[in-house]
């Protein structure tokens, strides 16, 4: 790592003005943790060309790792005005927004973005979290639908997360509008990808208590149990 980063300086010796080589500094830099100094690169790189839409997106998100998410937004914004194409600075300024609480916002962000790829299953979820902040919970739960069916053949365990916490969240928003078998039924489907996952199986067996099927409420419970203290075991007295 440290090779190349004297790489990129002693071209930069020889070519001093060279706004690709500043960015990808620039993204090095950032590789290496070293966040600071990324930005320092990418203000470089948009001295030299300030429509570098590359350097702003990259710029953006530095800033969001930062926590400035503020100046990240607008680091978004930038990139966007130079191309109103970029899917991904849509999403992530999307996500900066609903961490400021923005969610009006970041839900046109979302939008924005799924117009340009409708299969981003990040994008179809993120907004269903969004909608249901704002207690739009039938438009949450239909989100949070396309979400899970792009993850319905996982091919890692990123995208099996994914879908688990989208039938999760969309328990929760059918519990709300107090639809309760189809909450179990979503409990059912998160746990058929992540079996072990306790929260699930203890929220089950509180909405089973809900409709009076207490036997299967305490099996429920039982089995959160059990997936706890295997996670968190407790210590031999």
């Amino acid at each position: 790592m440290r090779r190349s980063n004297c790489s990129y300086d002693k071209a930069l010796d020889l070519k001093p003005n060279d706004c690709e080589t500043w960015n990808n500094k620039g993204i090095l830099l950032y590789q290496s943790g070293k966040l600071e100094a990324a930005i320092k690169s990418y203000d470089t790189a948009l001295e030299l060309k300030k429509d570098f839409h590359k350097a702003w997106y990259n710029r953006g998100f530095t800033l969001y790792k930062l926590g400035r998410l503020e100046a990240a937004i607008d680091s978004y914004d930038k990139a966007l005005e130079f191309n109103h194409n970029d899917d991904e600075a849509l999403f992530f300024r999307g996500v900066a927004q609903v961490d400021l609480g923005l969610f009006e916002e970041a839900i046109a962000s979302y939008n924005k973005s799924l117009e340009l790829k409708l299969n981003n299953h990040e994008a179809w979820y993120n907004r269903g979290i969004a909608l249901g902040k704002l207690e739009r919970l039938e438009e949450a739960n239909a989100s949070l639908d396309q979400a899970i069916k792009m993850t319905t053949f996982p091919n890692s365990l990123e995208v099996e997360i994914y879908g688990c916490e989208a039938w999760k969240n969309r328990a929760l928003a059918l519990y709300i509008l107090g639809k309760l078998e189809a909450v179990i039924s979503s409990y059912d489907n998160a746990l058929a990808i992540q079996p072990n996952d306790y929260e699930s199986w203890y929220n089950r067996g509180i909405v089973l208590g809900n409709l009076g099927r207490l036997e299967e409420a305490i099996a429920s419970i039982d089995r959160a149990i059990q997936n706890f203290l295997t996670v968190n075991p407790r210590p031999k007295s």
